[in-house]
């Protein structure tokens, strides 16, 4: 088996934000969000794809998603 990971960031998408044209300054919201999960795919040697497996790391309940997982 191969397998890869990848890090995944919890809130994507920060690198764009609205502001009057001319401003000197833009605040963006949640530059150092750092919160994220670690995707793995994983292939057999006979090319068969395993289900992706996302771990999860922190010591709070801050740092998991609020999302309900259906069963299997």
């Amino acid at each position: 088996m191969n397998f890869d990971e990848t890090f995944l960031k919890i809130e994507p998408g920060r690198h764009r934000t609205y502001e009057k044209k001319g401003r000197k300054q833009v605040c963006v919201r949640g530059a150092k969000d750092k919160r994220g999960i670690t995707l793995m795919a994983t292939i057999t040697h006979s090319g068969d794809l395993l289900p992706p497996q996302l771990i999860y790391k922190g010591k709070t309940n801050n740092c998991h998603p609020k999302v309900n997982f259906p069963d299997g």
